[in-house]
Order: structure tokens, then sequence, then C-alpha cells
């Protein structure tokens, strides 16, 4: 969903994937948790692929959060985003090149990080498997601890770990 509703130094979590290929809704399933438990300061946006318009939310947002299947993924996994400096501005987009857009837009891109789910089945119109489903509690452990400056990755400005 993209509604445009980022509140000025909200964390922004986007859950990316597609709910008609199997384990490719991993991402979109974290969002709609974290949404679910609903913590004030966090925005979540569950999308089928990364697009041009996030850029406008990501440049309000203290930080951003992409959630996306992973077939090289044993666990949920966490790395920073370094924007790209280089290649194609095109429709479709990756972490790096949308905060490479906000730059090149004059917006600013906040600390972004991917969590990377494992997933192995992509197959149309199956459930994702029980084996990626069983990893959404930890990934969504791996985004709080990021969110609250406990992540492997400095944080400007984020709060001391509780």
């Amino acid at each position: 969903m993209l509604d445009g509703s980022v509140t000025d130094g909200d964390a922004l979590v986007v859950g990316v994937g597609s709910l008609l290929r199997g384990d490719d809704a991993i991402g979109r399933l974290v969002a709609e948790e974290i949404e679910r438990r609903a913590h004030a300061g966090v925005t979540t946006r569950t999308v089928t692929q990364l697009v041009p318009e996030l850029v406008d939310e990501m440049s309000r947002a203290s930080t951003v959060v992409f959630v996306d299947a992973d077939v090289a993924a044993d666990g949920p996994t966490i790395r920073a985003v370094e924007p790209s400096s280089h290649g194609p501005l095109t429709h479709h987009g990756t972490p790096e090149s949308l905060c490479r857009l906000a730059h090149v837009a004059g917006m600013s891109c906040p600390p972004a990080y991917v969590v990377g789910m494992p997933a192995e089945r992509f197959d149309v119109g199956h459930d994702p498997s029980e084996e990626c489903l069983g990893h959404i509690d930890a990934a969504i452990d791996i985004i709080w601890d990021t969110l609250r400056g406990r992540s492997p990755f400095p944080l400007p400005g984020a709060a001391e770990p509780l």
C-alpha cells in the first residue's frame, strides 16, 4: 500500500513480494505482522516490487528496512544498503537504486537495511512454506533490534538499547 502517510521521523518497514508466488510473499507477511503489532513510530508498506514512488516516503523516514525473500539465506539476515553510484534509474528498483534516486531528486535517503528472508518455493498459486513462515518472529526481532540501535550497523541518532 502506498498512501503517503509516513510521519516525518517514523521508521519505514517495506515488505516486498508477491502473495501469489509461495515464499515470495514472506516480506509482505513480515510487514503485515509488524503492522498488526502496532508500534508507534513505525509505518509499514507492502509492495509487489520496489518502485520510484516509494522515494518520497523513504525521504521522510528516520530509517528504512526492506524485507524480501532471499534464496541464499538460511535464516533471516540483515545488511546495510549503500546507494548505488551508477546504473540506470528504471521503473523497477532495488533498495540501492531507490536511495540513489532520492539523492538524484534532491531528497535524503535515511539509513536503510535489507532483511533477507529464507525462501525456496516460488510456485504460482501456492502458500508460503511452513519453513519460511517459521522465520517471521526472528525477522521481527532483527528489525526491532535495528530500529532500537542494536543492529550490527550503526544508526545515527538511534536510541540507546533498551
